[in-house]
């Protein structure tokens, strides 16, 4: 990840020195010398990620993405000036997912996704919203900032041995209640599962399950499925996966035999 002049651990940065000579450019000229310090940190300015610069007096950003060779997800960064000076970046560490939310002449509100480490790029857990404001003569971080890690999706897992010979089995009451016990083997024992929320198949040796204890089957977003794998004749709790399978978890040949509907290399669980 880059590495760029920043906020760091601070909530207020000094000005920096400037980057053009004291008398302030045309905003066309200060959005061209901006873009020379972008590029200069080894990142490629975007225009759908850039505000402020049609004023000479507002708090300008360019939200740009690292220059990586072959990456299909290079990580991004957003850079702050005001008139002709550079006043660093968002973070010291680049994150996966940065976007502009909201832009006044002082302030400006920048979206960052957010992954726990079992999440797949495509299916972050959520978004946080931080605010910068201009105060005159620093830049004042208003909210906290999600940590690095958070920040960015973990390396992808390589997907689960594909035999390419799914079955989908038939559900029965006992199987959900061989689910049930060991998800309570190792969480607070829940309810039994939701009606018409389990899955249940082989892909060659290899036998899965999903269900969810909580939600409502008719409102799918409320409802977190829950994974199984049987192994050697016993269920074991793998983790809930906020609504998405992806196929570093379930075969995907089993996951299309269950006919989900499919997003990137996850599956959705219901809909």
């Amino acid at each position: 990840m880059a590495v760029a002049t920043t906020l760091g651990m601070a909530l207020i940065l000094s000005i920096m020195a400037p980057f053009a000579s004291a008398t302030a450019p045309t905003p066309g000229g200060q959005l061209e010398k901006a873009l020379e310090v972008v590029t200069a940190h080894g990142f490629e300015g975007l225009r759908t990620g850039v505000t402020g610069f049609d004023s000479p007096n507002s708090l300008k950003v360019i939200v740009a993405v690292e220059r990586t060779v072959g990456a299909s997800h290079p990580p991004s960064q957003a850079f702050f000036f005001f008139r002709n000076r550079y006043l660093g970046t968002d973070t010291r560490e680049t994150s996966d997912s940065v976007s502009l939310a909201s832009a006044s002449p002082t302030t400006v509100a920048l979206r960052y996704e957010l992954w726990r480490p079992s999440d797949a790029h495509c299916c972050p857990t959520g978004t946080a919203t931080v605010r910068f404001h201009w105060d005159g003569s620093a830049l004042v971080r208003l909210d906290p900032m999600p940590s690095d890690s958070s920040r960015y999706a973990s390396p992808p897992a390589p997907p689960v041995p594909d035999p390419g010979n799914p079955r989908n089995l038939p559900v029965t009451p006992a199987l959900e209640a061989q689910l049930r016990a060991a998800f309570c083997s190792t969480n607070t024992c829940p309810k039994r599962p939701v009606p018409n929320t389990t899955y249940y198949g082989s892909d060659g040796p290899r036998v899965f399950a999903f269900t969810s204890f909580t939600g409502r089957r008719s409102s799918p977003e409320s409802l977190i499925p829950q994974v199984f794998e049987r192994v050697n004749g016993q269920w074991f709790w793998k983790g809930p996966f906020d609504g998405y399978i992806c196929v570093t978890v379930i075969p995907r040949s089993l996951l299309v035999a269950w006919h989900l509907h499919r997003v990137g290399e996850c599956f959705k669980a219901y809909r």
